[in-house]
């Protein structure tokens, strides 16, 4: 009786003991996997700052770009203006020269 029982007790020793391995390796499972996750979780805060810092320089590249369109307009409206001002004064010139040369030909038939 005292063998079946020291075996009893020694089995049963052995089964706790697997018990408190399979724990602690439960235990460091769950540690690892914290750790894991608060990794993940700073790479995701840090992603997230990253991605406000881009969209914080898009949004000031996109105010630059509509500003530079806006005086690419005004830039582009003047030289269109400057153009009509220009054929103006050239047909104006021409136009003063055909009466230069209109008088001079009748001062010289008139002389």
């Amino acid at each position: 009786a005292d063998l079946v029982l020291s075996r009893f007790r020694a089995e049963s020793m052995a089964t706790e003991d697997k018990r408190r391995e399979q724990l602690l390796e439960s235990s460091a499972s769950i540690e690892s996997a914290r750790s894991m996750i608060k990794d993940t979780q700073r790479a995701v805060f840090e992603t997230e700052q990253v991605g406000f810092a881009v969209l914080d320089t898009l949004h000031h590249q996109r105010g630059v770009i509509e500003q530079t369109n806006e005086q690419f307009a005004f830039i582009d409206a003047n030289i269109i203006e400057s153009r009509r001002v220009l054929r103006r004064m050239l047909l104006r010139a021409q136009v003063k020269r055909i009466a230069l040369y209109s008088m001079a030909v009748l001062l010289s038939i008139t002389i």
